[in-house]
């Protein structure tokens, strides 16, 4: 690789990053934004969701953006997005506002993910291609793990308007590099954005996870509920119709026509659930039931996800000397067990049978998430490419709010059910029962990999 190729990867990679960590940078921070405002449970989960929600609904335009503009003009664009997001974010006096820079931080990063995936395909040399998705990788299975050990450091000495604080002169400094590095260049040509195709596909995914955000307070039979997921269900329907008899579709349905993509974005989304719930469940159980702090959260965190951020370059190297099948085998295997253990966790030893637990998930998640990154767009032509990884990027963001939203409000239902403290613990318990259970037919379907 050029010189220039790889300062535009490490500017790009850098920002990206920093999108993926703010998703989940907030997680343990709900308390103090409760105590600061005096909100409801209710309220100030709409910091994580309104994230998750708008950078959803941005990544299938990146395909369009990809196509049309240079992404030079992209990065500088949406990396000032997430800038000004953090800027707001920091200085809100309202809740409102927090919310409102939070939404502007996720429009900014639902582009950047998508960008610097096409750029790493389009700069690594075909022989050292998985090594160098292993280093993009890590932005997604990295950040978002090491989010909430950073944020239970941060918490423990200063203010939360410093989760905001910390991320601006980092962006700041990436915009002006990449003023000058970037390069100015169209990926493919000129398209038309799908405006009316966009907005189905918008309004479905937002009933939908406003629907399944609601599963824990509200029962399924509820309007909010079940009037929601089936009206996301119907629109989304009509969105799939309308993108058959589209000139101009705002994802093209060929790429769902390839196996290997379909099966990659299942084990994919199975597994994203997982990740993302994980980290609740684990904060739930160790500042809810072991009444600990924070920071014990942060240090349960923490040794996994130092271990994702220094073998997910190597986990790349891995895909182009091993079988995918026999990696999703082994790590696969390795997150089945770290799950029974915390499944079966006894609260008198709960710290290090949980941080051995986590240590030997990421281990397992980091040799499977990376390489099934790239097995996926592995068999498509050059052409879907565009469309295939703005596609793979919803499914997985869907998947961080969708698949979790889920597992924690079956894992409420199961809490009321009991009731009392126990209720919580058996709560937790059904929560990592039902990560198990994804799992497992996660690695049914690896074995139809090739």
């Amino acid at each position: 690789m050029k010189l220039s190729d790889k300062l535009t990867l490490a500017i790009m990679i850098v920002g990206s990053f920093l999108g993926v960590f703010s998703s989940t940078l907030m997680n343990i921070a709900l308390p103090n934004l409760m105590t600061a405002f005096h909100i409801s449970v209710s309220q100030v989960q709409w910091v994580t969701t309104g994230y998750m929600l708008i950078s959803a609904l941005v990544i299938p335009a990146s395909s369009y953006l990809i196509k049309k503009y240079s992404m030079r003009n992209l990065y500088l664009s949406f990396a000032t997005i997430f800038l000004l997001g953090s800027i707001l974010g920091a200085l809100a006096p309202t809740f409102w506002l927090v919310v409102v820079g939070r939404m502007i931080q996720a429009l900014g990063a639902g582009v950047l993910f998508p960008l610097v995936m096409v750029a790493g395909l389009k700069y690594a040399p075909k022989e050292h291609r998985g090594m160098v998705m292993g280093v993009v990788g890590m932005v997604f299975n990295f950040a978002p793990i090491i989010g909430p050990s950073i944020a239970g450091i941060i918490l423990n000495v200063a203010s939360w308007r410093y989760l905001f604080i910390v991320l601006i002169p980092v962006i700041a400094t990436t915009i002006i590099a990449a003023g000058v590095v970037l390069p100015k260049e169209q990926m493919q040509g000129d398209e038309h954005l799908n405006y009316r195709g966009l907005g189905l596909l918008s309004l479905s995914l937002t009933a939908i996870l406003i629907g399944l955000s609601n599963i824990g307070t509200m029962t399924f039979i509820s309007w909010p509920v079940l009037g929601n997921l089936l009206g996301g269900i119907m629109v989304g329907l009509l969105f799939l119709h309308y993108q058959e008899c589209s000139a101009n579709p705002v994802i093209d349905l060929q790429i769902f026509k390839d196996r290997q993509f379909n099966l990659a974005n299942s084990i994919n989304f199975l597994l994203t659930s997982t990740m993302f719930s994980n980290t609740i469940i684990l904060t739930l159980l160790i500042q809810g039931v072991m009444k600990q702090n924070p920071l014990v959260s942060a240090w349960v965190i923490l040794p996994g996800a130092l271990l994702t951020g220094v073998l997910s370059p190597l986990s790349g190297r891995w895909f182009d000397r091993y079988s995918i099948k026999r990696l999703t085998l082994i790590g696969l295997s390795l997150d089945i067990l770290g799950t029974i253990l915390q499944l079966n966790v006894e609260l008198k030893f709960a710290f290090w049978i949980l941080l051995g637990a986590q240590l030997i998930r990421q281990l397992g998640l980091v040799m499977v998430l990376i390489p099934i990154q790239t097995q996926a767009v592995k068999t498509l032509s050059p052409r879907l490419i565009p469309d295939a990884i703005p596609a793979y990027s919803m499914f997985r963001q869907i998947a961080s709010s969708v698949g979790t939203a889920i597992i924690v409000g079956i894992m409420s239902i199961a809490a009321s059910v009991v009731g009392t403290e126990a209720g919580e613990v058996a709560g937790i318990r059904v929560g990592f029962a039902i990560s198990l259970g994804m799992i497992i037919i996660a690695l049914g379907l690896s074995r139809r990999l090739k």
